[in-house]
């Protein structure tokens, strides 16, 4: 069985992709490779209409077998065809570490997804209080600035903050610019600590919609905790609940009944940070390497 290369931008795969989410619970393609189908910026693979392989720049591989096709080697034949680092596990799910294990692959890096519901978060999360900063949305920076000084000054932020990150580390304003460029980005879902015109911290805020509940049966309008950092000159100061805080309130004004976040599962101190403020872990995203 092969795999072809396919040309990107593509469209054509929105039937598998559903399908695969529907049957898994869990989608099967996270927003940067997702990303790289519409838009380029990666390489992908396919066996007919019931496999899809995507690989980005640094050589990790996600890879989605249609639910009626499994267990006839899709999965090892986009694998091979990609020459893949590495593969992402949406959901670490038994037959994803089944397939790794074949390939010969080892989990590296574990990303758990942790989720509050709106009724522990009103419970239990203050709304923040700090002195000595100054509280502004991007768009009452922007007024303020300028959008070239604030989004320069966030990118430096992000940057301190994100120095050993692999995905979120060493960004630069067009990078910024492509993670804004989506139909849901907020203005006033971006909150600064600013010093100055410095940004000491940030919440950039994530906005779902109505999605299927995490934390229980049926749907719920979902916002996220998408990204939220303090430079190194702020940390130990006793911002980090705070700058958390202002994103998970400002996402419950707005009208969400659950509230998602992404966390490195070796990152001990922010996971205990979350839990302390009631959320918990629901799902967990592998990446096996070779």
């Amino acid at each position: 069985m092969d795999a072809h290369t396919l040309a990107l931008p593509t469209d054509d795969f929105a039937d598998l992709l559903a399908a695969a989410e529907a049957h898994d619970h869990v989608p099967p393609l996270s927003e940067a490779y997702l990303r790289a189908l519409a838009a380029g910026g990666g390489e992908a693979w396919a066996v007919g209409e019931e496999g899809l392989a995507v690989r980005l720049p640094d050589g990790n591989v996600e890879l989605v077998v249609h639910p009626r096709a499994r267990r006839r080697g899709i999965g090892t034949a986009l694998w091979r065809a990609s020459s893949g680092r590495g593969a992402w596990a949406h959901g670490d799910l038994p037959q994803a570490r089944a397939a790794a294990e074949a390939w010969g692959l080892h989990k590296t890096r574990e990303l758990y997804v942790m989720a509050i519901d709106r009724e522990t978060a009103l419970r239990g999360i203050a709304a923040p209080e700090v002195s000595g900063l100054r509280r502004a949305t991007y768009a009452e920076a922007v007024a303020d600035f300028g959008a070239q000084v604030v989004d320069a000054a966030w990118v430096e932020a992000n940057n301190d903050a994100f120095s050993w990150h692999p995905e979120q580390g060493g960004w630069d304003v067009p990078r910024l610019h492509a993670a804004m460029d989506t139909d849901w980005f907020d203005a006033d879902g971006v909150v600064f600590y600013l010093d100055g015109a410095r940004v000491a911290g940030f919440h950039f805020t994530k906005w779902h919609g109505q999605q299927p509940s995490l934390l229980g049966s049926g749907r719920t309008v979902r916002g996220e905790v998408y990204v939220v950092g303090l430079a190194g000159d702020y940390q130990g100061r006793g911002l980090g609940t705070p700058i958390v805080a202002e994103g998970v309130w400002h996402l419950l004004r707005r009208g969400a009944g659950e509230i998602v976040l992404y966390v490195e599962a070796e990152n001990a101190p922010a996971v205990a940070t979350y839990q302390k403020m009631g959320f918990r872990v629901v799902e967990s995203h592998a990446l096996y390497t070779t």
